[in-house]
């Protein structure tokens, strides 16, 4: 895995970043799940796979809604495409976008590089 990778951020709607509920610390840590959060309506998944660090960046919102017999969870493709290329308009996601590419490179990655801490 050193010279491929992947990695998926989540959001707010606004780009900030989450407090996670549970972070896992035991067991086997590298290249799992980092972090669970709690989703309020609706997140923003910033994905990043990547090979010798080339590839692209792809947005998409998830939103839940209860309907008769549960909740479903809606997905909504936002964006997808270059990370240079980034339209203004999802600037917002720009700080996102590069943890996301940051991640996709940690060898071994054991660790959340995108949450809100408690101060």
């Amino acid at each position: 895995m050193t010279n491929t990778g992947d990695a998926e951020v989540i959001c707010g709607l606004s780009g900030k970043n989450l407090f996670p509920y549970y972070i896992p610390r035991s067991g086997h840590l590298a290249c799992g799940v980092r972090a669970y959060f709690s989703v309020p309506e609706a997140v923003i998944r910033i994905s990043f796979p990547h090979h010798r660090g080339d590839g692209d960046v792809d947005i998409r919102k998830f939103s839940t809604r209860l309907v008769p017999y549960g909740i479903v969870l809606d997905e909504f493709k936002i964006w997808s495409g270059r990370p240079e290329n980034l339209p203004l308009r999802f600037k917002q996601y720009s700080r996102a976008v590069s943890v996301a590419i940051e991640k996709a490179q940690c060898y071994h990655c054991r660790e959340p590089h995108y949450i809100a801490v408690k101060e």
